[in-house]
């Protein structure tokens, strides 16, 4: 009963509310709380992945760019699914001359839609050689 009467009181002080819902909208504007985090590895390879607009997708594959390889996207809508900028590389631990690591990419879900995502784990500079390893998954953004 109290909290009727709390609320009561609120409605009647009509400033004290548009106060209240400005702060509220605008904490939502510059704090946007994401969805979702869909962490995904090499495990997911060729599967369908659904998410919604707003959700990352965080993706890591194990590499070594000692070797001169590294993971490239080369397809992905980036109306559908935006890139988060570029991979960032974690080196294995413990840290060793030529050891591998991870290569993470970060995606957020942009807009509804349908894309195929490929990554491929290339050298750079080897033209019309096929990737040694490839990641390719569907994503469905709702």
């Amino acid at each position: 009963m109290k909290i009727i009467n709390y609320i009561c009181r609120i409605m009647k002080n009509k400033t004290l509310l548009s106060g209240v819902i400005a702060i509220t909208v605008c904490g939502a504007l510059i704090f946007p709380a994401y969805a979702g985090k869909i962490r995904l590895t090499q495990s997911a390879h060729q599967r369908n992945i659904k998410m919604n607009a707003g959700d990352r997708l965080e993706i890591a594959l194990e590499g070594n760019p000692t070797t001169g390889y590294i993971w490239e996207k080369v397809e992905g809508d980036n109306a559908i699914l935006s890139p988060q900028g570029d991979y960032k590389y974690t080196p294995a631990e413990p840290l060793l001359v030529g050891s591998g690591g991870k290569f993470a990419f970060t995606f957020l879900g942009t807009a509804t839609g349908k894309t195929r995502l490929r990554l491929i784990y290339h050298r750079t500079f080897e033209k019309n050689i096929a990737p040694v390893k490839a990641f390719e998954i569907m994503v469905i953004v709702e």
